[in-house]
């Protein structure tokens, strides 16, 4: 088998039934197989498809709807690549489309228009919000409402309703977004900026601020949420530096972890837990939350947990991922007051 070597790949995939589907910017879109990640098809899309897809149901096989930056929009079946349909919408555009599931794919920035929907159907032109110059990646739906947010500093944060484009709420004061949104389970927008010391706000559903987090480097793409309402997200400073962030439901940081370039796309989390983050460096890592009282993470709480909690507990060990672990009360320091839990962990009294 020969893997299929592209240009490069700036934005997250799509995975459909085991295919793999991306832009590239040698202006072709690709579906690889995710098993040997050999090509299936690809199909020319001038220029550079790769600011992200959407993947959909909406007819056998599967079809993904992707752009290219000077504002073509095109839908194709993910069984072989045939059209389904291809609009020109005009203007640049620098947005991955978003789906509500209810017929209608919206886009950012094009042709001076802020948010735009489209037929899933036929691509035809349903509505087109205010005018504006959108910087996110994506537009994100959710309950009939649909996010877009301005390139100025300062800026809203627009929620608009997704039948007709009617505003519903606008957040102030935030700065330029580059598609760094994303819906958490229960309503929450998570905001990020894309400003070189940023911070992640989280605006309840109907647009009030209920905690902001400190980022202190730019966010270029979508945060991440689990099923526990923990936020994941990449970030880049300069041209080789990146963290990974690990945020609580409540804004606090459960974790930061400096990598080794930076970190554009967004992270993937896989069913088991595991985290995977793509970086500059050409390498993709694998992260995933240890048991409290883990120390060692070695995936089991034993002996060798002791020398590590001890490492952590006097400074020596500042691993973030062993922090995590050590702070077993959760009290987001590790110190004299997580010895006694640790101990009844190590001892089988506390799960």
């Amino acid at each position: 088998m020969t893997p299929l070597r592209v240009k490069s790949c700036d934005q997250t995939p799509s995975l459909h039934n085991g295919r793999v589907l991306f832009g590239s910017p040698n202006d072709n879109f690709y579906c690889v197989d995710a098993a040997t990640g050999e090509e299936i098809w690809s199909v020319p899309a001038q220029p550079h498809p790769n600011r992200g897809q959407v993947v959909s149901d909406s007819m056998p096989g599967g079809v993904v709807y992707f752009a290219s930056v000077l504002g073509t929009l095109y839908a194709r079946s993910i069984e072989d690549g045939s059209e389904v349909w291809t609009v020109e919408i005009g203007g640049d555009t620098d947005c991955a489309p978003s789906l509500d599931g209810l017929g209608r794919l919206f886009l950012g920035e094009t042709d001076g228009v802020l948010v735009r929907a489209h037929s899933t159907a036929t691509g035809a032109t349903l509505w087109e919000g205010p005018s504006g110059v959108c910087l996110m990646r994506t537009v994100p739906t959710d309950a009939g409402r649909v996010y877009a947010a301005f390139r100025t500093f300062p800026g809203p944060l627009l929620c608009l309703e997704t039948e007709l484009g009617d505003e519903v709420w606008a957040f102030e004061g935030i700065g330029a977004n580059s598609g760094a949104t994303a819906i958490g389970h229960d309503g929450t927008i998570f905001f990020a900026e894309a400003i070189e010391a940023a911070d992640l706000f989280a605006i309840s559903a109907n647009g009030q601020l209920l905690w902001r987090y400190e980022v202190n480097q730019q966010v270029l793409n979508p945060p991440i949420v689990d099923g526990d309402g923990r936020i994941y997200l990449g970030t880049v400073l300069a041209n080789t530096i990146g963290q990974v962030h690990a945020v609580n439901p409540d804004g606090t940081a459960a974790w930061v972890k400096d990598m080794p370039n930076k970190c554009q796309p967004s992270p993937i989390l896989a069913p088991d837990g595991t985290l995977y983050v793509s970086c500059k460096d050409k390498r993709v890592y694998a992260f995933k939350d240890p048991a409290k009282g883990d120390v060692s993470l070695n995936d089991s709480i034993d002996g060798r947990d002791i020398r590590f909690f001890i490492r952590v507990l006097f400074g020596v060990d500042d691993d973030p991922i062993r922090i995590f672990a050590a702070d077993v009360n959760d009290d987001e320091v590790v110190d004299a007051t997580d010895i006694p839990l640790f101990v009844d962990i190590l001892l089988g009294n506390e799960s």
